[in-house]
């Protein structure tokens, strides 16, 4: 069998892009060695300026640009699902009490996906409630609450406890 030299740096690049053990599989590479690669020479990790500082070699590597590039990527998403949440929740903010309790579906779909992007975590005592896999859970209670809330402001008769 022909002995092939193995570019280690494509290796670590389809690493980035596909997971470490894929790439072995793609390039048929064993996965322990692929693996020990990884972790020896931290080819998962992004490298911190003071490190590239301390490189004699002003030349960067394609692992390392496409390691930069997709954290560029990251932090862009972030700001433009940040900036597309704000905005629906300002429009939602805009509508009437009872509005918004009709379109409680999409004020939930928006809080979820700004907990995702923000990382917000359950708060105790708060009207909605931020569970752990980013879903975010309006209660029976909370709702029926809502309402009441609203037929008073409404100056709607509440003494019943069950208008809807």
């Amino acid at each position: 069998m022909p002995h092939h030299k193995i570019d280690r740096e494509s290796v670590r690049m389809l690493a980035i892009q596909v997971g470490v053990r894929e790439a072995a599989r793609r390039t048929g590479l064993n996965e322990d060695r692929v693996c020990q690669w990884s972790k020896r020479y931290k080819w998962l990790q992004q490298k911190t300026p003071e490190h590239k500082r301390a490189n004699v070699s002003t030349v960067s590597t394609p692992g390392d640009i496409l390691l930069e590039k997709l954290a560029d990527d990251d932090r862009a998403t972030k700001i433009g699902l940040s900036k597309a949440a704000r905005k629906a929740a300002e429009r939602l903010s805009a509508y009437s009490g009872e509005k918004v309790i009709g379109k409680a579906k999409q004020l939930r779909e928006i809080a979820g996906a700004a907990s995702t992007v923000h990382g917000w975590e359950s708060a105790k005592g708060s009207g909605v409630n931020v569970m752990s896999q980013n879903a975010v859970v309006i209660t029976d209670e909370q709702i029926a609450d809502l309402r009441r809330r609203l037929a008073r402001l409404r100056g709607d008769d509440v003494s019943d406890g069950l208008t809807k």
